[in-house]
């Protein structure tokens, strides 16, 4: 086990690193602890390495400032209580993984401001029954996370329409708007 926090108390932003040198030796970044970045009334945003798998109770409490919070890891398996308690202008996370179960964010969201919960596509109506009021103490919002797509398309008749234009008005368009597709 390794503890140590180098971001200033002043620091607008931390990036937990998915891995550190420890003299010369390579680790895995896995956990981050209970209360670990807790009272970091500057922070705005936080982005979570690719190999944590847990977030530790309180981790973010009381991080005033803390707008964004984007989770790259797939492997995340659990959310500790009341992890981001406090953190009144927090609004939405951003989750990678499609690896967690109800027990693993129970009361998570508890005393946070949260209302939307990104996650990825395939896991949208499953996660939907995970974020509930009564599993995290409040309504969340679960939406699918497009920001890591490069390409989106429209279709036409079930066909892709490689050419878009677009033009002042369209009056009885064919062109109805699907799911986005990658």
């Amino acid at each position: 086990t390794y503890v140590k926090c180098k971001a200033a108390s002043s620091a607008k932003s931390v990036t937990i690193l998915a891995t550190i040198k420890i003299n010369g030796k390579k680790f895995k970044v896995t956990a981050i602890g209970k209360k670990a970045l807790s009272g970091r009334k500057k922070v705005t945003k936080a982005v979570i390495g690719k190999y944590v798998k847990t977030i530790g109770t309180s981790a973010f409490l009381n991080c005033k400032e803390l707008k964004t919070v984007t989770f790259k890891s797939a492997a995340l398996t659990k959310i500790g209580s009341s992890a981001f308690k406090g953190c009144r202008k927090l609004k939405t996370l951003t989750l990678k993984t499609k690896s967690l179960a109800k027990s693993g964010v129970k009361k998570a969201l508890t005393g946070s401001y949260i209302k939307t919960v990104k996650v990825p596509s395939a896991k949208k109506k499953a996660y939907r029954k995970i974020f509930t009021k009564a599993n995290c103490g409040r309504k969340v919002t679960v939406k699918y996370d497009f920001s890591d797509r490069s390409k989106a398309w429209i279709y036409e008749d079930g066909k892709k329409i490689d050419d878009i234009h677009i033009v002042d008005k369209i009056a009885n368009s064919k062109i109805k708007r699907k799911e986005m597709m990658y």
